[in-house]
């Protein structure tokens, strides 16, 4: 009897990690590229800068041959490999030139998910700073150690601008909290409290952290501000948008991206964060990366119509637009 239980149990078990497994495989779908064309960012030549997006939610802003990164990710491996721990790092140069990435002056991890950090080496110099969650420092201790500007938050409120060593950009961390993966339920949370001494390499190894964190970025050049652009992501209390709304009624936001999966689940929240930044463009982002490899076809959540819904943002007079992965748009 003992032996058919603990039969029933491990077969039970691999049919669990089985449709687990099924499900992620075909989580995604393909995106229709030529029907999303008209709702790309173009290029607008204003104000110097170059925004480039490497997927998921990495985008890398430039100006003066100075870039500002946030949330390093855009190896994209695929399910087998996120399962099995056998993420490999894609080389960004041969996605995007070198000079777009060469001199990263700072950095920022919205939370320790490898879908927000694990690329982070790649654009890391020695004096670049970085701002993150204190358990993403623990977590990725082993290439973070050596750069001397480091902010590690402790998921409390912040009320100061930080900024980057040679002040060509600052953030504002904005508290926020990470959406649920399904249900109600946030997978893989959790906090290091000690530095590791080596990098994860399983995929419940990369902890949430203490908290999740949106940011306010600002572009500058001596005492002005060049271009202001809000990467905002989960939820975020009535208190912080206080200070979001604030921070926009002296010189309003230009871009605001915003993650999206699907309209039905993200629009209220898109709309609210609209209200606040009172920002000109509204970026998508985090709306690619469902377990496929940079070589296979772009994909979309299964259950969205991302084409359809740029296109339905748009008829309501929404500045919504997105970028495909490694391309670029001058503001």
């Amino acid at each position: 009897m003992a032996k058919k239980i603990s039969l029933f149990l491990v077969v039970a078990i691999l049919l669990f990690i089985s449709i687990i497994i099924l499900k992620l495989a075909f989580l995604g779908k393909k995106v229709n590229i030529e029907k999303c064309k008209s709702y790309l960012l173009t290029s607008q030549h204003k104000k110097n800068i170059k925004l480039t997006f490497l997927g998921t939610s990495c985008f890398i802003i430039e100006y003066k041959d100075k870039q500002f990164v946030s949330d390093a990710f855009f190896s994209n491996p695929n399910i087998p490999n996120v399962i099995s721990g056998n993420m490999k790092h894609v080389a960004l140069s041969t996605m995007i030139s070198d000079s777009l990435f060469s001199n990263v002056s700072m950095t920022t991890v919205s939370h320790g998910h490898y879908d927000h950090c694990f690329d982070m080496q790649q654009i890391l110099k020695p004096a670049t700073t970085i701002v993150a969650d204190s358990s993403v420092f623990k977590q990725m201790n082993l290439i973070t150690k050596n750069n001397k500007k480091q902010y590690p938050l402790d998921f409390s409120p912040n009320t100061q601008w930080i900024y980057s060593y040679d002040s060509a950009f600052r953030v504002f961390p904005i508290l926020s909290k990470h959406g649920p993966h399904f249900g109600k339920t946030v997978l893989f949370k959790g906090s290091y409290e000690k530095p590791l001494d080596e990098l994860p390499n399983k995929l419940w190894q990369w902890k949430l952290g203490k908290g999740n964190y949106s940011y306010l970025v600002d572009v500058l050049d001596g005492d002005s501000i060049v271009f202001r652009m809000a990467f905002l992501y989960g939820d975020i209390s009535e208190s912080e948008y206080t200070k979001i709304k604030s921070i926009y009624s002296k010189q309003r936001c230009d871009v605001m991206t915003s993650v999206f999966w699907k309209k039905k689940q993200n629009e209220p929240q898109l709309k609210l964060a609209k209200e606040h930044t009172n920002a000109d463009i509204i970026l998508l982002n985090h709306w690619n990366n469902f377990f496929k490899s940079n070589d296979k076809p772009l994909q979309q959540l299964r259950s969205s119509k991302l084409e359809k819904e740029l296109k339905e943002f748009q008829q309501e007079k929404m500045p919504v637009y997105t970028m495909l992965p490694f391309t670029s748009a001058d503001l």
